[in-house]
Formats: C-alpha cells, structure tokens, sequence
C-alpha cells in the first residue's frame, strides 16, 4: 500500500502544476514527522539535495525563476515522497510489493541488489571517510577537496570491484541465462 502511495504522490508531483508539487512535499513531510522517521528520511534525502539544489540553479539561469520554480517544486515533490517511503518501509516490504505487482523478475532482482549493496557502499563510505580524518585528511579546504576526490574514487572503484565480482558469480550459477 505504501509503495502505490509514494508512487501515487511522485506522479502526481511531477505531472501537476507547481503548487501540487509544494503539496505533495508538505503532506510526505507531514508523513516522515508524524511516523518519527526525520532522521532516515533526511539520510535518504540529503543525497539528492546538492544535485537538486546545482540543477534548479542551472534553470533558473538558463530558463529563468519560473522555470527553476516549476522544477524544483516538481522534484521536491517527488523526492519527499520516495524519502518518506525509503524511511518508513522495509526494502524488503518494497521488493516484495514489488513482486507482487507482477514486475519483470530480472527488474524485481535488480533492485532487490542494488538495495542490498546502498548498505554495503554506504559501509565503504563511511570506512573510508573515517580513515581520512584519522589521517587528518579534512582539516583544511585543499585537503578536504582533495580527500572529497579520492573518497569518490575508493567508493566507485569498490563499487565497480564488487558489480565485477557479482557479475561473475551469476554468471558461474546460470543467473546471466534469464
């Protein structure tokens, strides 16, 4: 029920006019308060808000305020619902929905995987971040931009390392004959 609502409410942001997009944030923030979900919801938002925050200014640049107004509504729509629904509900219990609204089973187990491996580059991430203040690597703006980089580079290339790896062992059980 959960996923049809945030699903529901990402429509209905992204196709209805400015205003419904403020709507549909303010109910999904109502949503997060009320269940005492402020603190996942905002883990699973903050990653979006730089790039949301880069391209509404590109827009309004580019297009103007009212362009940058309509996508910035629309995406703040659409990111507070899919925030509330990653902050109240299982991955577990989306997967399963997910399943049980006849999904491509090959779709249904690639999300089914990429949420398994959020967690394990999340760990990566905070390992390796950790590492670098141990070693001072965040105490001045040079430094802190040069280990923001490297950072970047030890998750993707961990990343890459583990799909490799994955890739290889569906490939050696059949998983790549689907």
């Amino acid at each position: 029920m959960r996923l049809w609502l945030a699903l529901g409410a990402m429509i209905a942001a992204v196709s209805t006019p400015p205003v419904g997009g403020v709507a549909v944030a303010a109910l999904a923030l109502l949503a997060i308060v009320s269940e005492r979900a402020t603190r996942r919801a905002w883990r699973s938002f903050r990653a979006p808000a730089l790039t949301v925050a880069i391209a509404v200014a590109l827009q309004a640049w580019l297009n103007g305020s009212h362009a940058a107004w309509v996508l910035g509504a629309r995406v703040a729509g659409a990111t507070a619902a899919s925030a509330w629904l990653a902050a109240t509900t299982r991955p577990g219990d989306v997967i399963a929905a997910l399943r049980r609204a006849r999904l491509p089973a090959a779709l249904v187990d690639l999300i089914a995987l990429a949420a398994r491996y959020v967690t394990v580059l999340g760990e990566t991430l905070t390992t390796a971040r950790e590492a670098q203040r141990v070693r001072l690597g965040w105490q001045r703006l040079p430094a802190r931009l040069r280990s923001f980089g490297a950072l970047g580079g030890v998750v993707v290339g961990r990343a890459v390392d583990q799909s490799v790896a994955i890739g290889e062992s569906m490939r050696v059980r059949g998983g790549a004959r689907r």
